[in-house]
């Protein structure tokens, strides 16, 4: 995870998201973009009072895309974003969750000796995975305050607060103004927009009916191409997440953004959009069988995770049956345990790697075969050319 920071900056600019979504906030100042929630602080009026020019101190971490996430600033001339405490539930509350957790893993852990029943053990593995993410989400939450992100925060507000400002990083000079509309050639599969957005504004909405329901926000703003939608996906994981774990930003627009906009021309749906006043760039999986690169990559990791809990499954049942037998297992059983977990192991790194050649093949045809795949995998790439021009890292933040 990357460190916290103090950046001593010159303030050019403050925006809010779109209407509707106006809590989430992005301040330009000096060379660097700063993304935070004006009710993480007891007062967040003083950033309307700052103008272009003032000297601010900011304390932040990095994000994934090279911008940061803003945890306290400090003029000297305008007054102070200080955090406020967080509405958390009572230390005790906590050390009861974790307790009752513990006690729940333990319970399902000692039924695995008593239950030889498949659906049984599937269900005592249901609740030691219960179990052991209410024992770790109340341990990450008890000990927040005590990190070393969380203690440098603190020490370097309370520094710059008593006049130390040692420790702030000076910035680099603001990078020009590239805001001029570029000429982009034709391509069959993209059509290219780059205009200013106007009449912002955000709706969130629910769709899919029953276990397929989930949140989204629709943001429709004005442009040259008319009146556009961009639908971004809501992750409650994420917004319930304490600000400092937080390792990329949520989706931004914020009115009069010079956007240079992806369409697909199929379907006429914006896939791709360049914010070319902070370097943000965002990507939406369209309809079809197109996957990000970054919902591959957490996929696969879902399948190793899932490869784990199978093994433990097997371990389980295993210790299970020495229980029952009675007395200490000898050198055969040692073996043909062996032998049971290494096959079915093997077996199983087998069907997970034959899953994802499919997932590449059927990904492989689908950039063949779809034009919206197609279209999709280009705007990635324009995407990361787009970023690689001003001079950062090829970051895409999926929002789908």
């Amino acid at each position: 995870m990357k460190r916290m920071g103090c950046h001593d900056l010159l303030f050019l600019h403050h925006d809010k998201n779109a209407t509707g979504e106006s809590l989430l906030r992005r301040i330009l100042a000096g060379d660097k973009v700063f993304y935070t929630y004006s009710d993480q602080f007891a007062d967040a009026s003083v950033l309307e009072k700052l103008v272009s020019g003032d000297r601010v101190y900011i304390g932040a971490h990095q994000l994934n895309d090279d911008s940061y996430w803003l945890h306290w600033l400090v003029s000297e001339q305008k007054g102070t974003l200080q955090p406020q405490a967080a509405d958390e539930r009572h230390p005790s509350m906590l050390i009861l969750q974790m307790v009752g957790s513990v006690v729940l893993s333990a319970l399902a852990l000692y039924g695995f000796s008593w239950f030889s029943s498949l659906w049984m053990a599937a269900i005592l593995a249901l609740l030691l995975c219960f179990g052991g993410w209410g024992c770790f989400s109340a341990f990450c939450q008890l000990t927040t305050n005590a990190t070393r992100r969380t203690r440098q925060s603190l020490q370097g507000f309370e520094q710059v607060m008593h006049g130390d400002v040692t420790l702030c990083q000076t910035s680099g000079t603001p990078p020009p103004d590239r805001f001029d509309d570029e000429p982009m050639p034709d391509d069959p599969l993209l059509a290219y927009v780059s205009s200013m957005a106007t009449r912002v504004s955000a709706r969130r909405e629910i769709i899919g009916r029953g276990e397929y329901q989930r949140e989204v926000i629709d943001y429709q703003f004005s442009c040259r191409a008319g009146r556009l939608t961009f639908r971004t996906a809501v992750n409650p994981m994420q917004e319930n997440l304490n600000p400092l774990l937080l390792r990329e930003h949520p989706f931004f627009l914020a009115a009069n953004d010079p956007l240079t906009l992806l369409i697909a021309r199929p379907s006429n749906a914006v896939i791709g959009i360049y914010n070319r006043r902070d370097g943000s760039t965002y990507l939406n999986r369209p309809s079809g069988l197109a996957v990000s690169l970054q919902r591959l990559e957490w996929l696969y990791k879902t399948l190793a995770v899932c490869w784990l809990l199978f093994m433990l499954l097997l371990i389980c049942f295993t210790l299970n049956d020495w229980w029952h037998q009675g007395g200490v297992p000898d050198k055969w059983d040692w073996l043909a345990a062996a032998d049971t977990l290494g096959t079915l192991g093997v077996l199983g790194v087998m069907f997970c790697c034959g899953l994802m050649l499919l997932l590449e093949v059927a990904g492989w045809l689908a950039r063949r075969d779809s034009l919206d795949a197609a279209g999709f995998v280009l705007a990635r790439q324009k995407l990361a050319l787009f970023k690689r021009r001003g001079g950062k890292q090829a970051y895409l933040q999926d929002v789908t």
